[in-house]
């Protein structure tokens, strides 16, 4: 964390990591070789110049947490769905525009956070999040809350 490391070092996905953490660095993108970390639970990506999340995560089956916020992520990548583990996403501090996963996904997400990505009411956020527990949608544009967020008809 807080290097000015340009890309990820080859030798790192051929250990047994649980947890990967390169915050606050200048990576762009993530190698689709996380996908050989085959018990990384942890993504820890804060602050880098990351634009997409790679499809290759959904190989990363035990993943529970992502956190991804101060990037330049403008969409909601429809990985996520296929992550049945996933319980807490950070996408704070993003310029989303839009979201993807629109099946009946995410059902283990407890914990979103989706403040400051100066979103307004046009955009549909990630529908269906039915066991979700903590939701901040802070320092938006909002002038209402988005009922597709609770599933609600």
């Amino acid at each position: 964390d807080n290097n000015l490391i340009k890309r990820l070092p080859g030798f790192i996905f051929h250990l047994p990591l649980s947890h990967l953490s390169f915050n606050h660095n200048l990576i762009k993108e993530i190698p689709n070789e996380v996908s050989k970390l085959q018990d990384l639970e942890i993504l820890s990506c804060i602050g880098n110049e990351i634009k997409t999340l790679p499809s290759c995560l959904r190989q990363n089956v035990k993943l529970s947490s992502v956190f991804a916020g101060g990037n330049r992520i403008n969409m909601v990548a429809a990985v996520l769905a296929d992550l049945e583990h996933l319980e807490y996403l950070d996408f704070s501090h993003n310029p989303i525009s839009s979201s993807t996963p629109q099946k009946d996904s995410l059902s283990s997400l407890r914990v979103l956070d989706l403040s400051y990505c100066g979103f307004d009411n046009s955009l549909q956020v990630i529908p269906q999040l039915t066991g979700l527990l903590s939701l901040n949608m802070s320092n938006n544009q909002l002038t209402q809350i988005p009922p597709s967020v609770f599933h609600i008809k």
